[in-house]
Parts: C-alpha cells; structure tokens; sequence
C-alpha cells in the first residue's frame, strides 16, 4: 500500500477517535472548566478509563490546554511552567443527582505542541497523547487540525523512538505493546506487565492504522539510530524519568485534593498492594511518605 493511503488511513483512523461524542453526563465538568479559565481554554482532550469502559463511575481524565497560567497563583503557574503539568482535582454536581469527579493535567498548548515531538526526551506526553482520546471543548476547525497534527507526531515520536530496538518485521501490535512497555518503564506505575497488551488489544484497529505509515519507513527509522543506541536511549529514560515522575507526585499533593487517596486506591486496583494512610502521613505527606514508597519499591509494586 502507498505511502499516502497509509497515511490517510491513520489520520481517518485519528479524526474518528478525536471526534468520538462523550458521554452527556460530561457536560457539568466542562462547563465548570470553561468558566474556571474562561477565554485562556483552548481544548480538553478527553481519555483513560472512564472513556474507554464508557462510564462516568470514577474518576474522568482530561488534559486541559489553555493559552497561558495567568489564572494561576504565581507559585502554581511556576511550577507548571518548570514540570509541566500541574494536576487538578474537579468534583461537581451530575445533572442527575450524581457526583462526578475528575483530575485533569493542565498544561499551555506551547507544552502541548513540545511534548507531542521529538523535541522532548521523556515519553510522559507522547505517550500518552499517542493512545485513543477525544478532543472536546474545541470549536475552531483550524486548532482542531493543529492539534490533530501534533496527535499523529506523538504517535510517530513513540513508534520511531521504539522501532530500531525491536526485532526487524515486527507487526504494529508487536510494535505497540513494546513502545508501551517501555514507557512503562520509564515512570512509577502500579500496572502489571500485560497492560499495554489490553490496551492494544482493545483497539487493534486504531493503532494497527498508526503503526502503518511508520512500519511503511522502518528503513528510515533504522538508519537514524541503532538497536544499541535505541536501548540505551531508554534506559536512559527509564534511570532519569522515574525522579521525574516522584516530583510529579510530590508536586500533586499540592494541587491535586485527595491525592493520596487516589494514588492508593489505583495501587490497590492494579497490584493488590495497599496503603498505610494514617493520620499522621495525611498531615505530613512530603515528610512521611518516603518510607511507604520504598516498601512499594522493594516489594516490586512500583516499578
């Protein structure tokens, strides 16, 4: 198949997910964000598992974009500036009586852009941004079709980045679940080592149709870098993004409200370890937290 079928293929196969209507009982938290940055809102990307099991019994995540931290305190637009994103925590009313609580990562569409290239190192953001989603709360057709661009770059910059270390003719599921667990790799996560496969297996047709125009360039790929500098790159990765990712979590339990509960709650979802939250913990998280985390460490429930 030509080049640019394959290409039209994983841009249709993009748009079709992009333009997935979310669930209606969505709205409360989209109208509460439009009102808490007002014109600064530029888009709300909308994934996790909330909208793959299709249900709003959890806990929704979005990222946010916004054009500038301006309605930010100064101390948090610092620090969503440093080590983007900030996370929030959102409960409002359902317009059936119900309670719907979300976290979302806010972020400017400048880091947006950054983090969905080959211009970032860490996988934090393309990795994610390369998974299924929905774009909402984003009414201009030309923004639309930039962040539909940016989209298909993450997708790239992962499969790129991950290619050279696998083995030659590799079929796009091989090649999705091994950029998947390696991005696993490079953060602290509870999930067991078959979760990208469910992922992947969930949908195969999505990421067999973004795999395409990569595959279609495997000789490129290669050419640019070695198997060898390919593993060394993520381990590199893996050694450098895991403090990253702490002071991600210590950077949370400042702006994300009951991020220790949910943290735990996750834990306990994909290991079974659970959580010692006491009091004490609770009142000095920054202070007392350490000593769990290296239990979970030690116990292979971090990795």
């Amino acid at each position: 198949m030509r080049f640019v079928e394959l290409e039209r293929q994983a841009r249709s196969a993009l748009r079709a997910q992009l333009d997935r209507p979310p669930q209606a009982g969505l709205a409360p938290l989209l109208e509460t964000l439009q009102q808490r940055y007002g014109a600064s809102l530029l888009g709300v990307l909308y994934y996790g598992s909330c909208r793959r099991e299709d249900t709003l019994e959890g806990l929704v995540d979005f990222h946010v974009l916004v054009s500038d931290f301006r309605s930010l305190p100064r101390g948090l637009a610092w620090a969503g500036a440093v080590l983007p994103p900030n996370v929030f925590y959102l409960e409002v009313p359902g317009a059936d009586g119900s309670v719907l609580r979300c976290k979302y990562a806010l972020l400017t569409e400048r880091q947006f852009f950054r983090g969905c290239s080959r211009l970032d190192f860490f996988p934090y953001f393309w990795a994610r941004y390369a998974q299924p989603m929905s774009l909402l709360a984003c009414p201009d057709p030309n923004r639309r079709a930039h962040y539909e661009v940016a989209l298909l770059g993450a997708s790239e910059t992962l499969l790129g980045r991950t290619l050279p270390g696998v083995a030659k003719g590799a079929g796009p599921e091989d090649l999705w679940r091994a950029a998947l667990a390696r991005t696993y790799g490079t953060e602290l996560r509870p999930e067991g080592p078959g979760r990208g496969d469910d992922i992947v297996a969930r949908e195969a047709t999505f990421f067999r149709a973004l795999a395409g125009p990569v595959l279609a360039r495997e000789g490129f790929w290669r050419a640019r870098r070695s198997a060898a500098a390919t593993r060394w790159a993520w381990r590199a990765r893996a050694v450098l993004g895991k403090p990253l990712a702490l002071a991600r979590l210590l950077k949370a339990l400042g702006t994300f409200e009951g991020a220790l509960d949910y943290a735990a709650w996750k834990l306990e979802r994909h290991s079974g370890a659970q959580v010692r939250l006491t009091p004490r913990l609770r009142r000095y998280p920054w202070l007392l937290l350490w000593p769990e985390l290296w239990r979970l460490w030690r116990g292979g429930y971090l990795k």
